[in-house]
């Protein structure tokens, strides 16, 4: 009988990342029945091939354990998801919604004093207004209205728009700004096992959700 060929041919099996407990007991039997008497296999080969099953082993386990503990935490989040309905919410974006009439408010955060240029497009990403501060702007919060029209005054649709801030001091360096949407929470779907609060026609993801304000 050819021992070195049972030997060796167990091996390669064994270094496939998919062994499982029975295939790793099943190479073991073979391996100690099929053994040379007189040159049996080492036992720091025995323990390495051994350690090597358990760290695969351990491995799998925790890939089990993680993936219970992200279903649990998912299932949860979800559940107090609809609590945050008629609730104001504060969330990183640049998205607005215009309605058929009236004006839409556009929210921002500048780091400091500045002069502001805020620009909206359209879904196309076409640039349709430029709207300017009239006055320097202190840090903090700050808001701008877009009264819905583009630059030569026509009134625009209604749907989904973008908008981005420039901000710069006395010397013309950028100043750092942060955009972000605002609103009352009026719904919560599900895509894909998570949770998405509707702020009128915006979505925003769990994710970005930045702060809940409380009551509308």
């Amino acid at each position: 009988m050819d021992i070195q060929g049972v030997t060796s041919s167990s091996s390669s099996y064994y270094s496939q990342d998919a062994m499982g407990k029975d295939e790793f007991l099943k190479l073991l039997t073979v391996q100690l029945k099929y053994q040379n008497p007189l040159d049996p296999m080492q036992n720091t080969e025995f323990l390495a091939q051994l350690a090597q099953f358990t760290s695969l082993e351990q491995l799998m386990n925790m890939n089990g354990n993680l993936q219970a503990n992200f279903l649990m935490t998912q299932s949860l989040n979800n559940s107090s998801a609809t609590g945050f309905i008629g609730k104001t919410l504060r969330a990183s974006g640049n998205s607005v919604y215009l309605a058929k009439e009236g004006d839409t408010t556009l929210h921002y955060n500048l780091d400091s004093s500045a002069k502001v240029e805020v620009k909206i497009y359209d879904e196309d990403g076409n640039l349709i207004r430029t709207i300017s501060s009239e006055s320097w702007q202190g840090a903090g919060d700050k808001e701008i209205v877009w009264d819905g029209k583009d630059s030569n005054g026509n009134r625009k649709t209604d749907g989904t728009y973008t908008f981005k801030v420039e901000a710069v001091d006395a010397d013309g360096n950028d100043i750092g700004v942060t955009s972000y949407i605002e609103g009352l929470v009026t719904g919560v779907k599900f895509e894909s096992g998570a949770a998405v609060f509707l702020l009128g026609e915006i979505e925003v993801d769990f994710a970005n959700i930045l702060e809940i304000k409380g009551g509308g």
